[in-house]
């Protein structure tokens, strides 16, 4: 950098005591309104999860089903079955690793490539059927042998051939991923249960805020149509699986890969000035304000999904992102100056204006000098 540059920042860093520091109100999100009035007016109902989304088997690896029991304290984070624990277990049983002689039989393949059902999916209901996530002591082996409700119907004695933690999560995850194939290419599959179909469904009695004795859904995806094939109730049982999916996983940020994406890709991360944004294309939303720092946005995608995106927003002229305006970010300045597209593009400091480090970017960097 030529000594007449260096006279003119040291010029401007001397007289940027006259500036004061910009600040940006810090917003949370909102989140997803969950009441059971939400999901009749929404007509949730009607689709709870996406298609992709149930059965994105790789939504989650067993250490983050692990860390997830330990955060609602429940008892299964401890438990542990022949030898595996409960996030083995339920891990093993999302990837068809169980089930393949079970699926060749009733007439579907499910094995490792395909796998079975997202983990989120045992994991809810397991706690619609029997509160397991947050029961925090040992609920018994009469609770734990129908965690999954699996061979229980209603008003009777449970099937004691499907009896035990592991063989519930076993078969509760077959039997939903099987649901699910067969609401699509089964002509004569439960007739009420097929996507596309319309059909009355009963609803739990007691239930406080809601409902009538029935309700009239329509499957609009094979995953809806697979969770009341299951439990054919909107109420309590759908709307539970719906409510939990959003208060556990959308709106406590966790990944959930958008539609057609086949697998967990790469999250996306971009550094900004800006203070409002449209994120993406296909999968888009606006966010004013960006707060300071570095937020991650689960961006929805149309039919279901989210794309996890990471902003880290600078304040104006803190090009390494510390928090703070000095020679640090001088020397990335200097390091570009004169140049159009910089190799650090953080050090173009008005980009909606030009693409190039000039005079007037090193205006702005003496403006914020040292906030």
């Amino acid at each position: 950098m030529n000594k007449s540059l260096v006279r003119t920042i040291l010029i401007f860093v001397a007289i940027s005591s006259v500036f004061g520091s910009n600040f940006i109100e810090i917003k949370k999100a909102k989140a997803t309104d969950t009441s059971s009035s939400a999901y009749l007016n929404t007509q949730a109902y009607n689709n709870l999860v996406s298609d992709d989304n149930f059965i994105s088997t790789n939504a989650m690896s067993e250490a983050q089903i692990q860390d997830f029991l330990v955060s609602k304290g429940s008892f299964l984070k401890s438990y542990s079955e022949g030898g595996r624990s409960a996030a083995r277990i339920i891990w093993d049983a999302a990837h068809g690793n169980t089930v393949d002689s079970r699926g060749s039989l009733m007439g579907i393949v499910v094995d490792e490539s395909t796998g079975t059902i997202n983990p989120m999916a045992i994991l809810i209901t397991l706690q619609k059927e029997q509160s397991l996530i947050t029961s925090t002591s040992n609920p018994g082996s009469a609770i734990l042998n129908k965690a999954m409700g699996y061979g229980c119907a209603e008003g009777t004695n449970c099937n004691s051939a499907y009896a035990g933690f592991a063989k519930q999560i076993d078969w509760g995850a077959w039997q939903l991923r099987y649901n699910f194939h067969r609401a699509e290419t089964a002509r004569t599959w439960a007739t009420n249960y097929k996507i596309g179909q319309t059909t009355t469904v009963t609803n739990t009695t007691g239930y406080p805020h809601y409902p009538p004795a029935t309700s009239t859904v329509t499957f609009t995806n094979r995953a809806t149509a697979s969770l009341y094939r299951y439990t054919p109730h909107a109420f309590n049982g759908n709307y539970n699986f719906w409510k939990y999916f959003y208060q556990w996983f959308i709106d406590a940020g966790w990944y959930i890969p958008p539609p057609g994406s086949g697998g967990t890709p790469a999250p996306v991360t971009m550094s900004t000035y800006a203070s409002s944004l449209v994120i993406g294309t296909t999968c888009s939303m606006s966010v004013n304000p960006v707060p300071i720092g570095t937020t991650v946005y689960n961006v929805p995608c149309p039919g279901g999904g989210y794309q996890r995106i990471t902003i880290i927003r600078h304040k104006q002229a803190d090009i390494n992102g510390d928090t703070k305006v000095n020679l640090l970010d001088l020397s990335i300045f200097a390091a570009n100056w004169d140049k159009t597209k910089p190799s650090v593009q953080l050090a173009n400091l008005n980009p909606d204006v030009d693409e190039k480090v000039d005079l007037l970017d090193l205006s702005i960097l003496a403006a914020n000098w040292n906030n």
